[in-house]
């Protein structure tokens, strides 16, 4: 974009970019053709030139109110030059604030939108139509005088749009959040910070971003935010947004956890148990994980895992079973699988019991857990535990193979598929189960390699997959091996 091919120039505080790169986009995307540093900045052109050049060639200068730019020197420049050229000048006023004297000196009088007391979506549209007023040339557009700014209940206020954005993240409605978080931050507040960071991390609303997700995550956590240390922790120990450094990330959980955070107490726990950033130490690690149950019954399920192998205690079955039960009651999913897979099997001295392995099987499923979703087929393929159903069978076995790429459940959709059960027969689907579950060395799955070979040597290539004869014959002969060991070991 030209310099000079613009009809809006924004003046803001580069502290406010994130908010700032939302007003702007919403204009753009109205053809309102924006100039804004440092982006429509040539190379080679000097800031301050540029500056001057775009100023005195705009139509309408709009300015981005913030407690930031209203103490910022540059920002006092261009509206200076702006009231020296006689421009209309719009001001989008986003925070309760005070004008600094001399803000107030040039713009006293000017058209004003206030912004602070509601979301930004509310008002891009009516900024949208001040501006264009203001392009239009309407001799009838009023001048609008500055509000009237209190402070009274500006704390519920804020309260409330935290409560909104929250409900929005929640709800999957990230762009909704993004507008009332991106509000938020400009008030310094920890929390919307923190989420803030967690849709950069993620990718939730905005353009995945970890660098920009951990500069948040430390904003929020110098305001003493425990939700904040534990990401700073992640980041730290996954390497990501920063370099792995896992001796940093167990100071941040130690921090974290010392401000009573769960998940940090549970994080702590996991160093100690493996040796993440600090020596293993197994008694350190039952110490926080029974502080994180003490709090929230569903991390029991640490606890019960403690006991049921022994871990730093002695192993106790019957302890394992009672905190792995207040964990599933709390909606663990890992808690809920073990209970439901010790009842199918009469194991760790529970009585076998089909009707309530299904029972905790079925939650555990509903929650994502692969194992319970491939087991749960199973019993609905069986009719164990459960009336017979081989439809929902298939449905559960496919669910499994999704959610992971473990290559026994996908060699039990090619099943399914090559059978025609619960599904319409269907070869080549059987046989691109087949081969994904193949996979060459410990990870294939032996019978899947055999089933491959099987039909390969029946039909070729005739499902349509490219394959390398070679290739099967590895698998094969790979299968054999490991069924002929596997034999070997047997008493």
């Amino acid at each position: 974009m030209m310099q000079s091919d613009h009809n809006i120039f924004i003046s803001y505080s580069s502290k406010d970019q994130v908010i700032v790169r939302q007003i702007y986009r919403h204009l753009e995307n109205n053809n309102l053709r924006c100039w804004i540093a440092p982006r429509n900045i040539q190379p080679g052109q000097s800031w301050a030139g540029s500056i001057m050049k775009a100023i005195r060639t705009t139509k309408v200068f709009l300015l981005i109110l913030t407690n930031n730019s209203n103490n910022s020197a540059q920002v006092m420049r261009e509206v200076e030059r702006a009231v020296n050229q006689d421009l209309p000048i719009v001001c989008l006023w986003l925070e309760e604030l005070s004008l600094s004297d001399d803000l107030e000196y040039f713009i006293s009088s000017i058209h004003w939108i206030p912004a602070y007391d509601k979301p930004l979506d509310e008002v891009q549209d009516n900024l949208q139509q001040v501006i264009e007023l203001h392009l239009s040339g309407q001799p009838n557009l009023q001048t609008h005088q500055k509000p009237t700014i209190t402070a009274e209940n500006e704390k519920e206020k804020l309260n409330n749009q935290l409560e909104q954005a929250i409900r929005a993240y929640d709800s999957q409605n990230y762009h909704e959040a993004l507008t009332y978080f991106s509000a938020l931050v400009l008030q310094s507040i920890a929390k919307a910070q923190l989420y803030l960071g967690l849709m950069y991390k993620h990718g939730k609303g905005v353009t995945q971003d970890e660098n920009q997700a951990f500069i948040w995550f430390e904003k929020a956590a110098e305001q003493g935010s425990s939700g904040a240390l534990v990401q700073l922790g992640l980041m730290y120990e996954e390497g990501k947004g920063v370099e792995k450094d896992e001796k940093q990330a167990f100071t941040y959980y130690v921090k974290a956890s010392e401000q009573g955070n769960v998940r940090a107490q549970v994080k702590l726990a996991e160093c100690y148990e493996r040796g993440i950033g600090v020596t293993i130490d197994k008694k350190q690690a039952f110490d926080w994980y029974l502080k994180a149950a003490e709090q929230e019954d569903f991390w029991a399920y640490h606890i019960g895992r403690i006991y049921e192998k022994g871990i730093g205690v002695e192993e106790d079955e019957k302890e394992a079973f009672t905190w792995y039960l207040k964990a599933a009651k709390q909606g663990n999913a890992d808690a809920q699988y073990k209970l439901g897979d010790w009842y199918d099997r009469g194991v760790k001295g529970v009585e076998r019991d089909k009707k309530k392995a299904f029972n905790w099987l079925l939650k555990a499923a509903e929650q994502g857990n692969a194992d319970a979703q491939h087991t749960i087929g199973g019993m609905y393929k069986w009719g164990i535990g459960v009336e017979k159903d081989e439809k929902q069978a298939f449905d559960w076995l496919l669910k499994a193979a999704r959610t992971t790429g473990y290559s026994f459940y996908q060699h039990s959709v090619g099943e399914m598929y090559e059978s025609g059960i619960g599904v319409e027969k269907d070869e080549k689907e059987a046989f691109a189960w087949y081969l994904k579950a193949s996979k060459i060395g410990f990870s294939g799955y032996a019978e899947a390699k055999l089933k491959l070979a099987k039909m390969y040597r029946e039909k070729g290539n005739s499902y349509g997959f490219d394959v390398d004869p070679g290739m099967i014959y590895e698998r094969e002969q790979e299968a054999i091996e490991e069924m002929r060991d596997h034999w070997n070991r047997r008493p």
